[in-house]
């Protein structure tokens, strides 16, 4: 029988009557929404078509307004409740906690900081990445900084994001040429290539990594090429011997003669505590030992840190 009657509408006229009993309550709908809002969205054809129901609300979502950005003073005094959490509910991890660049009125400027332990690397970047009130899910790289001049040369560097409050963060720890550090493979899997080449360029050892190898210098290399102590002409260079038929390794040969200058060198220009960068907002540890063991607030610059409470807070947006 739905043979007989699919044969007499014929398939023209079943796809125009499907269409029929879909477009009323689309049409409907999206003329209660244009009534709503004055302008968002243009009145369908009666001639439905999912095309054009699609380029309809389209051209809606791309004309509506974006929420306004927090204001400066705001982003950063919920910038400072955060650290203020996190220093409160970790005290024995956290060594300090800085807002860098924070009087940048400029949103997404100000650069969350947090000053870890060598033993405390993983285990924090572990309660950025589950709490609730932080979300760092996004593991953007780790990177190294070499400082010749203190005991802990190394400055090893996390960067995370949080998508959930639109939010970064950056982790950073201190050690030595002989110091291992642990492996964040653990906690962020995608930390594996990037602690491959700080190992690589740096010489900074991490325990239990999957796969510790040299991934931008040859397998037979002995030295780290961003160290500050490198020269920059290299100990040894590579040439195609025709003899041998392969690839040489010989030590360098300067043809001209290697100018010493009687300047400082470049990296002792810097300041002692590393970098030109602005600390806006610092929290230090105080006298722990003399009282309950809660940390001590201090601002080098700017107002109050506010935000007391033991309560976590988030992120600013």
């Amino acid at each position: 029988m739905w043979r007989r009657a699919l044969a007499a509408l014929g398939k023209t006229g079943w796809r125009r009557s499907r269409r029929d009993l879909l477009s009323p309550p689309l049409a409907a709908a999206a003329a209660a929404t244009a009534a709503a809002v004055p302008g968002s969205l243009p009145t369908p054809s009666p001639a439905y078509s999912p095309r054009q129901h699609r380029r309809t609300y389209a051209d809606a979502s791309a004309a509506a307004p974006h929420p306004p950005e927090m204001p400066h003073t705001a982003r950063l005094e919920a910038q400072k409740r955060f650290l203020t959490s996190l220093v409160q509910m970790m005290p024995d991890f956290i060594r300090s906690a800085q807002i860098h660049r924070g009087h940048d009125p400029r949103p997404h400027r100000a650069e969350l900081v947090l000053e870890v332990p060598p033993a405390a690397t993983v285990p924090v970047l572990r309660f950025l990445r589950n709490h609730s009130s932080c979300r760092f899910l996004h593991f953007i790289d780790c990177c190294g900084v070499d400082f010749p001049n203190r005991p802990d040369r190394f400055r090893v560097v996390y960067n995370l994001q949080s998508l959930t409050y639109n939010a970064r963060i950056r982790v950073q720890t201190y050690v030595d040429e002989v110091t291992p550090l642990e492996s964040a493979t653990a906690v962020f899997p995608g930390a594996n290539w990037f602690e491959r080449e700080v190992y690589d360029m740096f010489g900074v050892f991490f325990v239990n990594h999957p796969d510790l190898r040299r991934i931008l210098s040859d397998y037979g290399t002995s030295f780290h090429a961003l160290r500050k102590d490198f020269p920059l002409s290299g100990y040894e260079e590579v040439r195609y011997d025709e003899l041998e038929k392969r690839v040489v390794y010989e030590p360098v040969e300067i043809t001209q003669e290697f100018r010493n200058f009687d300047f400082q060198t470049p990296w002792e220009h810097f300041p002692s505590e590393g970098g030109s960068e602005v600390e806006f907002y610092r929290l230090t540890h105080g006298n722990r030992g003399q009282g309950d063991g809660t940390e001590v607030a201090k601002e080098e610059k700017g107002d109050d840190a506010g935000g007391n409470s033991s309560a976590p807070s988030t992120p600013a947006k």
